[in-house]
């Protein structure tokens, strides 16, 4: 044996010291009967501790207790002579007592000999107490109620877990809890709350997890769970609808969804801020995300313009409301030009002036009259006969005074204005002297024109030459923003049995009109002589003073026309491919409308043939060629869509036109942009490329059999129609499947109408003998696509909304539509949508920019869903959006 006398300090020992002890697994605790300590012995180091920090109130006293349980975390000291039962924690030595004896219960000395711990309470043994005595550990609830809804299960103290349902206009729930043990404390999601009294607990839509946690007297604790759902609101109603302009016709009101308003003329857009009733309501107005109490701009054309507004309830339902927004056609029947090609108007022109005079000579047997609407919208008769507005319209003159009446009706119908200019000719009698010094019998002109312009030097080649002058009647005329001026010669000549017009342009007299045309002239070539072929011949210094004065260059046929800016014909380029030490001035350029050959029609309808396609109209040569000596350099390909058109004859149906297309020399035919537009009654196609070719239009009209009843059957059917699209066998086209990274870099190429490049494609696993490795390399080409980090493309992947819509944006740029969008954070423009944080850092101005422009608006209301994969659906509406908001078709 080994006795141990080493007591704490402050501790004698007396006679009955101690009545028992308990092992708490490394110390014995010896628990004080006359003994003023509680004393601790460690069994493995001998140490003694005293704890005598009794609890306040408590008096120690002898015979105080008889025994005592260790329950894993505390010392229960169990009361003889004591009037309490005592918890001391075994960690901290803190002390706790108990004296809540039940009613009926008189506490005497002697009262207990002993305890038992069974792992929930403390069972006290009577000595000379008239009852066994358990104290309460209990951690549980003997009652749980809520203020709204019915809890499932039905309550019972051994189930922890419940559901409640509550309508969606109980925004907080009162919870109250009852403990099964008064001593026990509760929490309600960590608040305390005393045992039988509520507590509030707030209530989102959806499921809300209320926890309550009670803690038993010696510390055990036990949770229970009520799930309380709220439901969504079912409230699609909007409590306020404002525009910028106008007034709602009727007055707002929640449960009327039609309206109407009207706005002027000058209103090119108005903001429409629509209000929900609930706060998780979402808003769409025209398809596009908005939040409720902020407005969207919405562009107005003239007329009737149905915005809609589409509420979505938080439990999904929808709920529309309409408005009409009417702007008025412009009351504008000013002019805001008036010119005559012979004579001076007096006074000099205003709009507010509405009489004019001008003068010419005997010789003017009809002038042109140039009359310019301040709105191009209004429509122009010039003595009763329909006139365009900047083009010049001829009007025969007698002898004498000719009344010239310009009727301007604005585009409302209604409102009219009329200019009379009086245009006095003279009579021969008058025109002795007329300021040419004698020399009348030449018309004023010099001794040469007797001879009307043939002069000897005419007989070469059997050509005919002359100078282009406005006072001559002559089919073909060189305009400067639509005035007609006199700064070049024609030449007709035989070509492969075609007629052949070439326009050579004076540089010195292009300089000096070009000084009169104002800002970005355009300078049009006009032929209305059956020509087959029309050439504008320039040399380089011309078209360098052309591309600095940022003007255009078109030349017209009948049944075409050709526009290019001069800085597309790229000078600086063409000279340093001929030779920097040449001087522009000794370069020719040239740009030429021509009929195909007889030999490259066939070749043309042979491929038409092959491609299964109808041609519309005969095809058509456009070129740009530039000469020096033998040298000869064609420009075949722009930085820029290039528009060209080509005119529906008369005795062809315009609706049988699906597309205007390139034959490239291997006989390919490819889909280019193109859209049909009416002018004075003539339908023409106007196509855009970046290439020049053989150009023509043709009938190919797709029906797939499975988009019948599908959302995106037009735009299938119109895509699959311009040859933009394939299907995927027997008449399918497979709307819903998703779409590869290569099978999206083929559709944009060919959406765009650019030629496929062929060469190095620089992705390490797209190989030459692939179907897509020229659509892939041509796509890399033009910036669409810089594939992954490994160097790879991963063309069979499928392609997500998001990288789709990054592809699109660098489209944009080419098309031109990117410099058009409004500038705006990306961050705000994604913020409407649920998911706008999800896109990924180098994603976000590209899917910024497609939002902004219109081309998507999200595959719900409310989310973008940028991390799916895209489909063939939508991928061909992206691609129609994107050529219609870039005006190309």
């Amino acid at each position: 044996m080994t006795g141990y006398n080493n007591w704490p300090s402050g501790f004698t020992k007396s006679a009955n010291a101690f009545s028992g002890g308990v092992f708490d697994g490394t110390n014995i605790w010896m628990l004080p009967h006359n003994a003023t300590h509680l004393v601790k012995f460690n069994t493995a180091t001998g140490d003694m501790t005293g704890y005598n920090g009794w609890p306040s109130g408590f008096t120690k006293g002898s015979g105080s207790f008889t025994g005592g349980v260790y329950d894993g975390t505390s010392i229960w000291l169990i009361p003889n002579n004591a009037d309490r039962l005592i918890k001391v924690d075994s960690t901290t030595g803190e002390m706790t007592g108990y004296n809540n004896w039940p009613s009926g219960f008189a506490k005497q000395n002697s009262a207990f000999m002993g305890g038992v711990y069974d792992g929930e309470n403390v069972w006290m043994i009577p000595f000379m107490a008239d009852r066994l005595m358990k104290f309460g550990d209990s951690s549980d609830l003997s009652g749980l109620t809520l203020s709204k809804g019915a809890l499932s299960p039905t309550f019972s103290a051994s189930t922890t877990s419940y559901t409640a349902g509550v309508g969606n206009e109980v925004t907080s729930i009162d919870v109250t809890p009852t403990t099964a043990d008064v001593e026990a404390t509760v929490t309600v999601n960590g608040l305390s709350v005393p045992s039988g009294q509520a507590q509030v607990a707030a209530l989102n839509v959806g499921d809300n997890t209320v926890t309550v946690m009670v803690t038993s007297g010696n510390g055990h604790t036990k949770t229970y769970t009520v799930t309380v759902t709220r439901a969504a609101s079912t409230n699609a109603d909007l409590i306020g609808l404002t525009l910028s302009a106008g007034t709602l016709s009727p007055a707002f009101n929640a449960s009327t969804t039609s309206y109407t308003a009207s706005v002027g003329n000058e209103m090119t857009s108005i903001d429409v801020t629509p209000t929900t009733a609930d706060a998780d309501a979402t808003i769409t107005v025209n398809g596009l995300a908005v939040a409720g109490g902020q407005g969207k701009a919405m562009a107005l054309d003239v007329g009737d313009n149905t915005i809609t507004v589409m509420v979505t309830s938080g439990n999904g339902d929808t709920k529309t409301y309409a408005v009409t927004v009417t702007r008025l056609a412009s009351t504008n029947a000013d002019l805001s030009g008036l010119t005559l090609s012979a004579g001076t108007l007096s006074p000099a022109f205003d709009a507010s002036t509405t009489s004019y005079t001008a003068t010419v000579g005997s010789d003017v047997t009809s002038l042109d009259i140039t009359p310019t609407a301040a709105d191009a919208e209004a429509a122009i008769a010039v003595n009763g006969s329909a006139a365009a507005s900047g083009q010049a319209k001829a009007s025969a003159l007698n002898v004498g005074d000719n009344a010239i009446t310009v009727q301007v009706t604005a585009k409302d119908g209604s409102t009219n204005k009329s200019y009379t200019v009086t245009v006095t000719r003279a009579n021969s009698a008058d025109n002795g002297n007329n300021g040419n010094n004698g020399n009348n019998g030449n018309n004023g002109n010099t001794g040469n024109t007797g001879n009307n312009g043939n002069n000897s030097n005419n007989s070469n080649n059997g050509e005919t030459q002359g100078i282009i002058d406005t006072d001559m009647d002559t089919s073909t005329t060189i305009w400067i923003n639509g005035k007609a001026v006199n700064v070049g010669t024609i030449t007709t000549s035989q070509r492969n049995e075609q007629t052949v017009t070439t326009v050579t342009i004076d540089p010195n007299k292009l300089v000096e009109m070009l000084k009169l045309g104002g800002e970005r002239p355009v300078v049009t070539i006009s032929a209305n002589n059956r020509t087959d072929a029309l050439i504008a011949e320039l040399n380089g210094q011309m078209i360098k003073v052309l591309e600095e004065s940022h003007a255009d260059l078109e030349i017209k046929l009948d049944n075409a026309s050709y526009r290019i800016p001069a800085q597309q014909i790229n000078i600086d380029a063409i000279l340093r491919q001929m030779g920097t030490s040449i001087d522009l001035k000794d370069i020719i350029i040239q740009i030429e409308i021509a009929s195909s050959t007889m030999e490259n029609v066939k070749f043309v309808e042979d491929a038409a043939r092959n491609s299964n396609v109808t041609l519309i109209v005969p095809p058509l040569d456009f070129t740009v060629r530039a000469i020096y000596g033998n040298q000869q350099v064609e420009v075949a390909e722009f930085n820029a869509f290039i528009e060209r058109s080509i005119t529906i004859p008369d005795n062809i149906d315009p609706n049988r036109m699906t597309t205007g297309v390139v034959i490239d020399p291997n006989g390919t035919i490819r889909h280019v942009p193109t859209k049909l537009i009416q002018q004075e009654g003539k339908y023409s196609a106007v196509i855009s490329s970046l290439t020049n070719s053989t150009y023509s239009i043709i009938g190919s009209h797709v029906e797939f059999s499975d988009v019948a009843h599908h959302w995106g059957k037009q735009a299938i059917n119109d895509m699959g129609s311009r040859l933009v699209l394939r299907g995927t066998g027997e008449g399918l086209f497979s709307p819903d499947r998703p779409i590869t990274r290569a099978e999206f870099a083929a559709v944009i190429v060919r959406g765009l109408g650019l030629k496929l490049e062929s060469g190095t494609i620089g992705f390490a696993d797209v190989q030459a003998s692939d179907w897509y490795s020229d659509a892939v390399r041509t796509a890399r080409q033009y910036q669409f696509i810089t594939g992954f980090e490994d160097g790879s493309f991963r063309p069979t992947e499928m392609i997500t909304r998001e990288q789709a819509m990054t592809v699109i944006s660098k489209a944009m740029t080419l098309t031109g539509l990117k410099d058009q969008l409004p500038i705006q954070e990306a961050a705000v423009t994604l913020r409407p949508f649920s998911d706008g944080g999800q896109v990924a850092a180098w994603a976000q101005n590209d899917v910024a920019a497609c939002i902004l422009a219109g081309i998507i608006t999200g595959r719900s209301d409310a989310a973008l869903a940028v991390k799916e994969s895209i489909t063939r659906a939508e991928v061909t509406i992206m691609l129609q959006q994107l050529l219609k908001k870039s005006n190309l078709i």
